[in-house]
């Protein structure tokens, strides 16, 4: 069996994030990517994130996050990613 993802993209600064919820009801998966190599970047990651899922209109839609540069100097690895983005809290949620 073969899937496609056919993705679009949306920015992540704060000017863009006023779009975002005209797209929850259409969208069948959440892909969110965060920058994995600098702390202050997953804080601001998480509650962005957090908001995002904070819309009824994402519950119960699959989550996928991407962790970036960890091929820079210290980078997080996948628990501590988890941990900072306070993943665990998130049970049956998506």
């Amino acid at each position: 069996s073969t899937r496609v993802l056919n993705q679009t993209r949306r920015g992540g600064d704060a000017r863009f994030r006023s779009v975002w919820p005209m797209y929850y009801n259409e969208v069948q998966g959440l892909l969110f990517t965060v920058d994995t190599s600098d702390d202050n970047t997953i804080e601001s990651a998480k509650e962005v994130l957090w908001w995002v899922l904070g819309d009824p209109r994402t519950v119960a839609k699959p989550l996928l996050i991407l962790s970036t540069t960890q091929n820079q100097g210290h980078t997080f690895n996948q628990d501590e990613v988890a941990s900072r983005l306070k993943l665990p809290e998130l049970g049956n949620h998506h």
